[in-house]
């Protein structure tokens, strides 16, 4: 199972709003630095986090992680737990960063065993359910 940032393609702003253009983007395990080469975790550019492994840092143009073509990429991290990230601007200097990135599972259906009726599911602030 993989996880990815979001879809269809994340988006990182400076401090004034605008599209991050020549960033540097750190994907770590979550609660420590990611800009630590220690404690970077791997990530892809394909959703089975397979074949195509991306190198950090990760680079933006326009806003958008770009892959080794410059094109617009998703970004997939292995597993099911929550990393961290560091934003840097266009000289490496942080501008921002999120201890532990919250899980987003990639699937197209979910399956439950059991159901309970009269319980309701609460959007959280991302738009995912608690």
């Amino acid at each position: 199972m993989t996880t990815s940032l979001a879809e269809p393609f994340p988006r990182f702003v400076d401090l004034a709003g605008q599209p991050l253009d020549g960033g540097y983007i750190y994907i770590g395990t979550a609660n420590t630095n990611p800009v630590t080469e220690a404690n970077r975790i791997a990530v892809y550019f394909d959703a089975a986090a397979t074949t195509l492994l991306a190198t950090q840092p990760l680079r933006t143009s326009g806003g958008f992680i770009v892959d080794g073509s410059g094109a617009p990429a998703n970004i997939y991290v292995p597993g099911t737990t929550d990393f961290a990230v560091a934003v840097h601007d266009a000289q490496n200097q942080p501008l921002y960063s999120i201890a532990a990135y919250p899980v987003r599972l990639l699937t197209s259906s979910l399956t439950f065993d059991t159901v309970t009726i009269g319980t309701s599911v609460v959007p959280d602030a991302a738009g995912g359910a608690f």
